[in-house]
C-alpha cells in the first residue's frame, strides 16, 4: 500500500525497525483538525495494536507486515 502525506510521516513510520511503537490518540476521544487522519488510517492498517496505556493505542511495527 502506497501512500503519499506531505509531511513525510508515513514514510518515516515505514522506515522504523521492527519492536518500535507508535501511539494513536484512541478512537473514544475528539480529534481536531490538525490530526493526520491518513496517518492514524496507515498505522492501523499495517501495525500490529499491541494495547492500550492512558488514552492511547500502542502500536508496534513488526517487519513481516511489509
Amino acid at each position: 500500500m502506497v501512500v503519499k502525506v506531505k509531511n513525510g510521516l508515513i514514510e518515516k513510520i515505514q522506515n522504523l525497525k521492527a519492536g518500535e511503537q507508535i501511539l494513536i490518540l484512541n478512537d473514544k476521544y475528539l480529534k481536531n483538525w490538525q490530526t493526520p487522519e491518513k496517518v492514524i488510517a496507515y498505522v492501523k492498517n499495517n501495525l500490529n495494536k499491541i494495547g492500550e496505556i492512558n488514552i492511547f493505542d500502542i502500536y508496534e511495527v513488526n517487519n513481516f507486515i511489509y
